[in-house]
């Protein structure tokens, strides 16, 4: 919704708006910008201001005072979701869809970007879910990705798109659209737009939840196996296991050459993730060891060595003989982390689109704010 019927009267401190011959209603979020209107073309000529609430007709309150000179009778443009000049969707702390309104704003600011250069280039319309199902594990400076529990030649193929719009205006509905599925329908209309099929990049994006960096997939090898486009650099660092060093809740550690992670509620020093038994080795209270293949876990309260894992006032035999997948009260084997896949980009920036319900959706944004920094410098 646009609208611009009548004048306003703004004042400098005040959170006040009052309107001439106005006739304002509706539901948050709204906002409003002092405008002028020259030949046809809307100009702003102040900032954009969230309301608060209706009072009336004739009366708006802002969330915040006003900071601009006092103006009188102004024209303006009042607008639920976008802004007055290029027509850039908003959102808000009362945005409940704030993931969708982030990604219209990407794909308007491509579509502008293109149309000022006047490529005749054309702009994906397509969003979809994040693929997230099992676990992935990377390879610190490497660019090999294992999947476990994963299907990742599953992921869709948007390399062909079968709809494309290109020229007309844009014309966004004035409702947010939730995708279920990877190709819900096109999320805007549009005026004096001409269709046709295109044949687009199949970029992908992988980002490791609670993790701040987004790479590139290069290629799927397999259901199981990925290729990044860049070597993987863990923001949580894999060090092997030293009984010297104090290990927090979370850390990694290499040990007879896989990855574990401390995932007992305290620190701790000296209780390696799993061993051998041996005889002459003095355990501490929850260490691990295998002995003929069997896991036992030592209980004892002293630290002799020489207890045979067969003497139960001393150990407690683990049920489960692999210990991969088996219980441990200080370190857990680790076979990947929660991850998320974005098949959905756009045409021209390869800028990643996600969706309301999207984890870690400011990583994301920054991904996308980057690579648009990077093309508006290339222009």
């Amino acid at each position: 919704m646009r609208y611009s019927t009548g004048t306003i009267t703004v004042t400098n401190g005040s959170h006040i708006v009052i309107g001439s011959g106005t006739v304002w209603s509706g539901s948050l979020p709204l906002f409003i910008a002092v405008v002028t209107v020259t030949n046809g073309i809307t100009t702003y000529t102040d900032e954009v201001y969230e309301v608060s609430r209706v009072v009336s007709s004739t009366t708006l309150w802002l969330t915040e005072l006003y900071r601009g000179t006092t103006k009188s009778l102004q024209t303006y443009v009042l607008s639920n979701s976008f802004t007055p000049l290029y027509n850039f969707p908003l959102t808000s702390k009362n945005d409940g869809k704030q993931a969708t309104t982030i990604s219209d704003f990407l794909i308007a600011a491509e579509s502008k970007m293109v149309e000022l250069q006047g490529s005749g280039n054309t702009v994906r319309r397509y969003r979809g879910q994040p693929y997230t199902t099992g676990t992935a594990l990377p390879n610190e400076d490497s660019t090999t990705v294992l999947g476990f529990s994963t299907t990742w030649t599953a992921l869709p193929d948007i390399s062909v798109v079968t709809e494309v719009i290109s020229g007309g205006e844009q014309n966004y509905f004035p409702h947010h659209y939730f995708a279920i599925t990877y190709f819900p329908e096109a999320y805007w209309s549009t005026v004096g737009a001409t269709s046709s099929g295109s044949v687009m990049g199949g970029e992908r994006y992988i980002k490791w939840l609670g993790e701040y960096d987004v790479y590139g997939v290069e290629s799927v090898d397999s259901d199981t196996t990925l290729t990044l486009s860049s070597a993987y650099s863990p923001e949580n660092s894999i060090t092997a296991y030293s009984d010297s060093s104090t290990y927090s809740p979370g850390e990694f550690v290499l040990f007879n050459d896989d990855i574990w992670v401390q995932k007992y509620n305290n620190t701790t020093t000296a209780i390696p993730p799993i061993n051998d038994y041996d005889a002459t080795t003095n355990y501490n209270y929850g260490n691990i060891v295998l002995s003929s293949d069997v896991r036992y876990t030592y209980i004892g309260s002293d630290t002799t060595s020489g207890h045979a894992t067969s003497n139960s006032s001393y150990w407690r035999l683990s049920v489960l003989k692999d210990y991969t997948a088996s219980f441990n009260p200080y370190w857990l084997y680790y076979r990947g982390s929660s991850y998320q896949i974005v098949s959905t980009v756009t045409e021209n920036y390869i800028l990643p689109i996600v969706i309301t319900g999207t984890a870690d959706r400011w990583a994301w944004f920054s991904k996308s704010l980057n690579l648009l920094d990077s093309a508006l410098n290339s222009l």
